[in-house]
C-alpha cells in the first residue's frame, strides 16, 4: 500500500517518516480525526525541517487532480517560516499539491475565525495541541484546537472531499541531499507521543481507532526514528535524534557514487607518505592530477609559475617559509592530500555551511546570512566605480587554537570576489587562508585551506581539493594540509599573461585556480580580510584569530592592479556583527588586526 507523499521543502530534499496511516477501506468512511501532542523546540542546521502533523486525505489511490487533503500540526522549517522555533502550521490541496493549496494563509482558502490562534504562529516549547478536524453539517471542513475553533476549510475548495478515506499521524523531516537527517518529535526515540487519538464518524462521534486498519510506515529504521501505536490507549509514540551530527544516512546508490568520486579524486602515484598527524599523501605526476579531469580543463596548458611576479612580491625582507616545508616528492609530481571517503562525506555533509559561510558579505546583510550562527570580523574593500583589483596579499599570523569544538569553526582567510551583487549563477569567488574545523577536516589542527566557486556555491566549487578545478604546482604546500608554522605569507592574483589566478605562500607558487573554471572573474570588484567563525546556537561562538581581542593581524596588506602595482585604498568598511568585545576589526589598510575570545550564544 503505497504511503501518499505530501509536499516537503524543494527538490533537492530527502524525506524521512515515521508515521501511522490508517485506511477506512472499502465501503467505509471516516470524517475527522482528533489528537494532543506537544511541540518541541529542537535545533536543526540551515536547510533541515522537522514536522509532527495529522492529515486526512480522500483520493488518494486516483488521479493527482482528485487528490484532496488537510493538514494540521507543528513544524520547524526554516524555509517556510524564516525562523529556527516551533510554528503552528496547516496545509491543504484539491489537486495532490499541484496548482491549489498552500502552506498556513498564504494563499486564499482557509477562513480565520479565532483571534488568538492563526496558522503560522510560534509555539513555545512543549506547548500542547489538542488538534480537531472534522467535517461539519454543513460538508465544511473545522479546524478546532480544544474548545476553540480556529477556522475552517470551506467545501467550496475541494473536488472530492465529502468524507475522508485515510488518516495519516506522525512525524517527517525533510534535509537537503548533502545533510544527516534532523531530530523528529522530541528528539528522543519513541518518546513524543500522540495521545487521545480518536477517528470521527459521521455524527461527529469519537470512535476508537481500528487497529486492523493502520500500516506504520519507518523508511529509516529504528536506529534514526521510531514509531510504535499503543492505540488500545489512544495513543501513538513517534520520533527519535535522526542521523545526528556525526553521522550521515547513505543509500547504497550514494555510497557507490562517492566510491567513484574517489576513484577520478585520488590519481596514481609516484610515491605516497603519511605525515606525523597519520594523513596520507600521494606525489602525483604533476600533467595527471584530479583538476585536469575537470571538463573545462581538457585542453589547458599547464603553467608552472607567474609569468610575472608582482612588484611587492620582490620583498626581500620578507622571511622565507620555503626551508620550513621539506620537498617530499619527486621532480615532476606534486603533492595531494588524499580522500578518504569521510572527507566527501563531511563536504556533502557541511555544503550548507559554504554556501551561509564562505561568501563575500556586505555589513547590512550580516545578520540574515549570519541566522545567529555564523559570525564575522572582516574588512570589505570594494571597487565601486573606481579601477578593479587584481590580486591581494597579506601575511597571515596563524595560531593553533583552543576552545573550539568540533562542531565549530574558526576561520582567517582572504577573500576576492566577483559578482556580488547580482545573480548567484555569475557570483565568483577565491578564497585561501587558515581554519580550525574538524567538520571539515577531521580533526582540531589548524590547516591550509583554500575554496572557490563560479555560481555563489551553488552546485561549483569546494574546499581545498576535494572536487576538481585547483591545480596544484607545489611539492611542499598543499590545501588541507596541517599547518604548523607562525605565518602564510599568502598572494592571489590574475596572472597578465594567462589570466589564471595564481596562488602563492612567500615566493614559492603553491598552485592556481584556471580562468577556464570561472564565468566572471576577467578581475575582482570585491576583497575581504579577516576572521569568521561558525558555531551552532547552542552552544558558546569559539574564539577567532588568537583568541585575545585584536591580538592576531594580517601584516603587509597589499592590493594590485592589472599590471602588479600596488593600488592606494582610501575607502573600506568594517563589517562585524557582534559586539566589539566578542571579535574585534581595525586597520590602517597596511596592517589589520581583528578576533577575539568569542562567547556568544543566542538569547
Amino acid at each position: 500500500m503505497q504511503q501518499v507523499q505530501l509536499p516537503t521543502l524543494n527538490d533537492i530534499s530527502k524525506s524521512h517518516y515515521a508515521t501511522v496511516q490508517i485506511h477506512a477501506g472499502e465501503g467505509a468512511k471516516f470524517y475527522g480525526v482528533s489528537a494532543s501532542f506537544y511541540a518541541y523546540q529542537l535545533y536543526l542546521s540551515l536547510f533541515q525541517g522537522t514536522a509532527s502533523r495529522i492529515i486526512l486525505t480522500k483520493g488518494e489511490r486516483g488521479p493527482k487532480k482528485y487528490l484532496n487533503a488537510v493538514e494540521a500540526g507543528w513544524h520547524i522549517d526554516d524555509q517556510l517560516e524564516a525562523d529556527d522555533y516551533p510554528h503552528f502550521f496547516i496545509y491543504w490541496t484539491s489537486d495532490g499539491f499541484k496548482k491549489t493549496g498552500c502552506q498556513n494563509m498564504v494563499c486564499k482558502g482557509f477562513v480565520q475565525t479565532s483571534t488568538r490562534v492563526t496558522p503560522g504562529m510560534v509555539l513555545d516549547n512543549l506547548v500542547e495541541l489538542a488538534l480537531t478536524i472534522y467535517r461539519d453539517k454543513f460538508s465544511n471542513w473545522m479546524l478546532y484546537n480544544e474548545n476553540e475553533r480556529i477556522g475552517y476549510w470551506p467545501k467550496e475548495i475541494f473536488n472530492n472531499m465529502a468524507d475522508c478515506s485515510q488518516v495519516q499521524i506522525g512525524g517527517n523531516v525533510y534535509s537537503q541531499i548533502n545533510l544527516p537527517s534532523p531530530p523528529m518529535g522530541s528528539g528522543v526515540l519513541n518518546q513524543a507521543k500522540f495521545d487521545k487519538v480518536f477517528i470521527i464518524d459521521g455524527d461527529g462521534s469519537k470512535t476508537k481507532v481500528p487497529v486492523d486498519k493502520i500500516i506504520t510506515y519507518n523508511d529509516l529504521g529504528e536506529d534514526y526514528y521510531g514509531v510504535l501505536p499503543n492505540f488500545d490507549n489512544d495513543t501513538l509514540y513517534y520520533g527519535g535524534p535522526g542521523a545526528g551530527n556525526n553521522t550521515y544516512d547513505l543509500s547504497a546508490e550514494e555510497d557507490r557514487e562517492l566510491e567513484r568520486e574517489l576513484q577520478t579524486l585520488n590519481k596514481p602515484f609516484v610515491k605516497s607518505f603519511k605525515d606525523k598527524y597519520g594523513i596520507t599523501y600521494d606525489c602525483v605526476d604533476i600533467y595527471n592530477q584530479p583538476a585536469f579531469d575537470h571538463p573545462l580543463l581538457k585542453n589547458h596548458t599547464l603553467q608552472m609559475k607567474a609569468t610575472r611576479l608582482p612588484k611587492y612580491n620582490d620583498n626581500t625582507n620578507r622571511p622565507s617559509t620555503k626551508g620550513s616545508f621539506p620537498k617530499r616528492c619527486p621532480t615532476g609530481t606534486v603533492v595531494i592530500r588524499r580522500t578518504t571517503k569521510e572527507d566527501l562525506i563531511r563536504a556533502r555533509k557541511y555544503a550548507h555551511q559554504t554556501q551561509s559561510r564562505m561568501q563575500p558579505l556586505e555589513a547590512q546583510q550580516m545578520a540574515d546570512v549570519s541566522g545567529g550562527a555564523f559570525h564575522y570580523a572582516r574588512v570589505s574593500i570594494e571597487a565601486g566605480n573606481g579601477p578593479k583589483y587584481y590580486g591581494a596579499s597579506a601575511d597571515l599570523e596563524v595560531f593553533h587554537l583552543q576552545g573550539v569544538s568540533e562542531n565549530q569553526a574558526s576561520t582567517s582567510q582572504i577573500i576576492l570576489c566577483k559578482g556580488e551583487r547580482g545573480p548567484k549563477n555569475y557570483m565568483n569567488v577565491i578564497q585561501a587562508g587558515w581554519h580550525v574545523n574538524t567538520q571539515r577536516e577531521g580533526d582540531n589542527w589548524t590547516h591550509f585551506t583554500t575554496a572557490w566557486t563560479s555560481d555563489g556555491y551553488q552546485k561549483t566549487g569546494c574546499y581545498n581539493l576535494v572536487c576538481k578545478g585547483f591545480i596544484q604546482i607545489s611539492s611542499r604546500l598543499t590545501p588541507g594540509m596541517i599547518y604548523t608554522l607562525s605565518s602564510l605569507s599568502l598572494s592571489i592574483y590574475r596572472d597578465r599573461f594567462t589570466l589564471n589566478w595564481m596562488l602563492y605562500n612567500d615566493r614559492e607558487p603553491v598552485g592556481y585556480w584556471p580562468k577556464e573554471i570561472f564565468n566572471n572573474m576577467a578581475d575582482s570588484s570585491l576583497v575581504q580580510m579577516g576572521g569568521d567563525v561558525y558555531s551552532p546556537l547552542d552552544e558558546p561562538s569559539p574564539p577567532m584569530g588568537s583568541g585575545v581581542l585584536n591580538e592576531a593581524k594580517f601584516l603587509r596588506v597589499h592590493l594590485m592592479d592589472g599590471r602588479g602595482n600596488n593600488i592606494k585604498v582610501t575607502e573600506y568598511t568594517t563589517i562585524n556583527d557582534l559586539p566589539n568585545y566578542i571579535y574585534g576589526v581595525t586597520t590602517d589598510l597596511k596592517t589589520l588586526s581583528y578576533g577575539g575570545p568569542g562567547g556568544w550564544r543566542k538569547a
